[in-house]
């Protein structure tokens, strides 16, 4: 979060069933981004989400996961990798058709 100290509640199941919980801690906003570079360091944030468009799509299967990947893999983050390399020149192949 930047510019700001608001936290969000940390919650602990401590029946082991997700119905008891209570609050532990407090996580930043930021808590989707890893940070990296030695101690004292200034900060740098790297985020943490997918590093592939089939990690982006989770377990979806067959067609949920066709179009999932048909729409992760126009993401400039995700085009460069080989799945989506395949999955766009299948994609141009069909619009060509």
């Amino acid at each position: 979060y930047p510019g700001g100290t608001r936290r969000l509640p940390r919650f602990v199941d401590l029946g082991g069933d997700g119905t008891a919980a209570r609050r532990e801690s407090e996580q930043p906003l930021y808590a989707g981004y890893a940070r990296s570079g030695p101690a004292g360091a200034s900060p740098t944030f790297v985020p943490s989400g997918p590093r592939t468009a089939a990690e982006a799509c989770g377990r979806r299967v067959f067609i949920a996961l066709a179009i999932c990947m048909d729409r992760e893999c126009e993401r400039p983050a995700f085009r460069d990798h080989p799945d989506c390399k395949r999955v766009l020149e299948l994609k141009r192949q069909r619009e060509q058709n």
